[in-house]
């Protein structure tokens, strides 16, 4: 079917099955019952037709940005446009590029990082798109949470790769930090317990819209608003959505071809 903005077809999604007979089976069609699937248009596979800005022919990220969510990732935009934590920055949220650090961490993709530690650290970080190189900050981290938590993701980024132009993030390398709120609550449900993320990058808040506050993840910018930290960037300690002070300023040391030197000195 072609993308039509004025038919059902249009969007792209992922989706569960919850339609069941009165014997609480799911509809099968063909013999076969599609519990957790994605849908797309054929279509978007041709973006730069319908003026998504793909150049040089096939365009697979929306069918990556949905499978995302099967494999376990929110959509990282703000669905009102009134804030953007991301900016568009992101394979689940402008649908460019790579998945992030946290992203891969979900996934289980990256199984180890390193948290800064001590008073003062000078660390040397290789490229995140072939090294998946990353350095975690946190106050009281928990090593039974792993990735459900609140903290900050450090790493070097290169326009290389999947970050490569003219469908990556930034043209130039540099160190990029994320906020991360991955905090869990529970609720109870006929006796069960459950564990969700409170993702407010797509979760109403009220009058003020979506996205306002806690965000689950969000680029931090430079003093002047700049997402790529280069050579004498320093940002200062921030406060937690918590309301604490994070333990670290953190100043890039130098930026090389293939390496970054970050330095982490205690607030």
């Amino acid at each position: 079917l072609d993308i039509n903005e004025n038919e059902d077809f249009y969007w792209a999604y992922r989706y569960w099955n919850i339609y069941t007979d009165k014997n609480d089976n799911y509809y099968e069609y063909d013999g076969v019952s599609a519990n957790d699937y994605l849908w797309a248009s054929y279509r978007f596979l041709w973006e730069d037709d319908e003026g998504f800005g793909n150049v040089g022919g096939m365009s697979t990220y929306t069918y990556i940005h949905e499978f995302g969510h099967i494999l376990g990732a929110d959509d990282y935009y703000d669905t009102t446009g009134i804030t953007s934590p991301m900016d568009g920055y992101d394979i689940m949220d402008g649908m460019l590029a790579d998945h992030s650090a946290f992203t891969k961490i979900n996934y289980g993709w990256i199984t180890s990082a390193r948290l800064v530690t001590g008073n003062s650290v000078t660390l040397t970080l290789t490229d995140s798109a072939t090294a998946g190189d990353v350095v975690i900050i946190a106050n009281n981290w928990d090593p039974t949470l792993g990735a459900y938590q609140e903290y900050y993701i450090v790493v070097f980024y290169t326009p290389t790769g999947l970050d490569a132009s003219p469908n990556g993030l930034f043209d130039r390398s540099g160190v990029l930090v994320y906020h991360v709120n991955a905090t869990l609550y529970t609720e109870q449900i006929d006796g069960e317990t459950y564990y969700d993320l409170a993702n407010n990058n797509t979760s109403y808040t009220g009058e003020s819209g979506y996205g306002t506050e806690d965000n689950l993840i969000e680029l931090v910018t430079t003093s002047d608003g700049r997402y790529v930290f280069t050579t004498g960037d320093t940002l200062p300690a921030q406060t937690t959505d918590s309301g604490e002070k994070l333990a670290y300023t953190i100043t890039v040391t130098s930026i090389g071809d293939a390496t970054a030197t970050v330095t982490f000195t205690k607030a």
